[in-house]
């Protein structure tokens, strides 16, 4: 603050002492703030700030003649009454102080504790964190949370080994309407089950809201949660804010405290009973553990096999409406052709899968330490073709960004979709070669 307005600050305390005094005190009672309040949006007539007040005709005459006086609210013509520039600003100013003030957030808190009837321990009601833990910011969230908690675990592996090493960076899963579901909504076991090849497992909760027994489950992922923070391992989680992962790095006698899209320094509560309520209507919360590093070549023989059945659309991973490898890809081209593509889903699938193919092109140049001459030819090839593949997604996303703010509406036919048409065709052909690539590095490695 400059001297300057030191000096203004001072001057008007000095003079207006009293005036501010009158003007707080006119605010100093509830039923003017809520008169303020109900005025804020709109001119009032005096018998609907009667119906909305629910006090005597008297009181609220008392209210308003105070308000007047203050100058923070006008008499209009008729008998209604609005807010004045003067009381406009006051109130602004005292909802965005009290916004932001330790007495709201103290008075969230118990309400939050007494609308889930849970009253903490002694020493639980204290927020316990694991600080070093945050996601990784990734185009998939669930690849950028399991980094997060490799990385806070110490375990040294790259973005490339991760991501080919769960078979993630070779796969595709498009929606028929081209929506945003594509990246996630797919069984994605094949993640947990490759996990050992790369130093680490997965241990957790998985569970619907129609399941019978969801309040158990609901308290069982809680506890999974707590428990494993307490021991140090760091644990993530589905849609704690958007339907998207999320790292929970800790616990208080609320809920959940995650980083993830939207909140990397981290957010929260969560209150552990509204996970899986909403949205999707299902629960995932798991744990990350250290374990020891597999054979290398074993990690990448497994990981292609699987990334090779997910691209033959086998039922028991690719949901109806949906479809992975070159189908995946005749889904996105036909959208696209027809006009039909939704921008939004059309724009997050473009960065996902660019994402994936830039990982799939470092994952085949990691490789080649760990195998033969001959296979070394091939991981070669397979990397030219992902490089193609990479190279035309990445043009589509530099066609069509994504941003939250876009609309999910059919993109339509014009010159910058014909040059995505384009793109994503090439791209289908160098796809095609790849796979009979890793077909054939899969035979060798056999």
């Amino acid at each position: 603050m400059s001297d300057s307005s030191k000096e203004v600050m001072i001057e008007l305390d000095n003079e207006s002492t009293k005036t501010l005094s009158n003007i707080l005190r006119a605010l100093a009672h509830p039923k003017r703030i809520e008169i303020i309040s109900y005025l804020s949006s709109s001119q009032r007539e005096y018998s609907a700030i009667l119906r909305n007040s629910g006090i005597s005709r008297t009181a609220l005459a008392n209210h308003l003649n105070l308000l007047v006086e203050n100058g923070l609210v006008e008499r209009i013509e008729r008998g209604s009454y609005s807010l004045s520039k003067d009381g406009n600003t006051f109130y602004q100013s005292i909802i965005q102080t009290y916004h932001n003030s330790k007495a709201r957030s103290s008075l969230e808190r118990i309400q939050l504790l007494e609308k889930y009837s849970y009253r903490p321990g002694k020493g639980e009601n204290e927020l316990k964190i694991l600080n070093k833990l945050k996601w990784q910011p990734r185009w998939v969230s669930h690849m950028g949370v399991i980094e997060g908690s490799l990385k806070f675990l110490n375990q040294k592996i790259s973005t490339g080994w991760l991501y080919g090493g769960t078979g993630h960076a070779f796969i595709i899963n498009i929606h028929e309407g081209l929506c945003p579901s594509g990246p996630t909504a797919w069984m994605s076991k094949m993640l947990f089950e490759l996990a050992p090849n790369l130093g680490y497992r997965i241990e957790g909760v998985f569970a619907r809201k129609s399941d019978s027994e969801f309040p158990r489950l609901q308290e069982k992922a809680w506890a999974h949660a707590k428990k494993s923070i307490d021991n140090g391992i760091p644990c993530y989680g589905w849609e704690l804010e958007i339907a998207e992962y999320y790292v929970i790095k800790g616990y208080d006698g609320i809920g959940y405290h995650y980083s993830g899209p939207h909140c990397d320094d981290g957010k929260g509560p969560k209150p552990w009973k509204e996970l899986g309520t909403s949205g999707l209507e299902f629960i995932e919360v798991y744990s990350v553990h250290p374990t020891d590093t597999a054979n290398p070549k074993k990690a990448i023989k497994e990981a292609l096999e699987k990334a090779l059945h997910h691209a033959s659309n086998p039922p028991d991973i690719i949901f109806p409406g949906y479809r992975s490898g070159l189908k995946g890809f005749d889904f996105w081209i036909s959208a696209i052709e027809d006009g039909s593509a939704l921008s939004m889903g059309h724009s997050y699938n473009a960065a996902v899968w660019a994402e994936c193919r830039k990982y799939a092109v470092q994952f085949l140049k990691e490789a080649k330490k760990y195998v033969e001459s001959d296979v070394r030819d091939l991981l070669d090839d397979a990397k030219k073709q992902y490089e193609i593949v990479e190279e035309n997604l990445e043009s589509v996303t530099k066609d069509h960004p994504f941003t939250p703010a876009l609309e999910n509406k059919p993109l339509g036919v014009e010159e910058r979709t014909k040059s995505t048409l384009e793109s994503l065709k090439r791209a289908k052909v160098a796809e095609a070669s790849g796979l009979d690539i890793l077909k054939e590095v899969v035979k060798k490695l056999s």
